[in-house]
């Protein structure tokens, strides 16, 4: 692969993380670039995000650059699982919930809807980022507590989701239907805004 060069500055790639994304390294430091094309609207589209983002103090990652004349977007490389990788490997604890519910509020209140996919999550040094600079505009019927919160425990719908992903399965963490409702209820309450 050829060096990518962002805003006359040059960029090592390493490895491709997916589709338009890249991990690349520059005098040590990893970033992750994400082209976004030249004269298409996602260039604009992901500018919106990104501000938007940034004002509702969601945590995701840092812009560090745009360049509009190579489509490029220089992105904080976040060195760390995904949440789905730390739930498979571990139940959380208390302060995972506590973010989790702050992102969930501070997206409600700016009016975004997040997809709450425990893959789109990454931890590094106790902080939760959201990775993608996505979002749909709230709605109450998508709501997080609704919709995707027992995805952030180990219940059937997280199995489904490791079944899918072709991983192994841990049926002996699985609790009890009332266990694991009282569990995930007790927690909406405690955090829960």
């Amino acid at each position: 692969m050829e060096n990518i060069v962002i805003n006359k500055k040059e960029y090592t790639p390493v490895e491709e993380l997916g589709e338009n994304l890249l991990l690349v390294n520059r005098d040590g430091v990893k970033y992750v670039v994400r082209w976004l094309g030249v004269k298409t609207g996602a260039f604009s589209d992901f500018k919106y995000a990104m501000k938007k983002m940034k004002t509702s103090r969601v945590s995701s990652p840092t812009i560090y650059a745009l360049d509009k004349k190579t489509g490029y977007a220089l992105i904080q490389y976040i060195d760390g699982p995904t949440m789905y990788d730390e739930l498979r490997d571990h139940d959380f604890e208390d302060e995972i919930y506590q973010q989790l519910f702050e992102i969930n509020w501070l997206a409600r209140k700016a009016m975004m809807q997040l997809d709450f996919n425990p893959q789109n999550f990454r931890i590094m040094d106790g902080k939760i980022y959201y990775i993608p600079f996505t979002f749909d505009f709230y709605k109450k019927s998508n709501d997080f507590v609704e919709k995707d919160l027992r995805l952030w425990f180990y219940t059937k719908e997280f199995e489904n989701l490791l079944t899918e992903n072709g991983q192994l399965l841990d049926h002996k963490r699985l609790l009890p239907d009332f266990n694991l409702n009282k569990k995930i209820v007790l927690t909406v309450v405690k955090y829960y805004r």
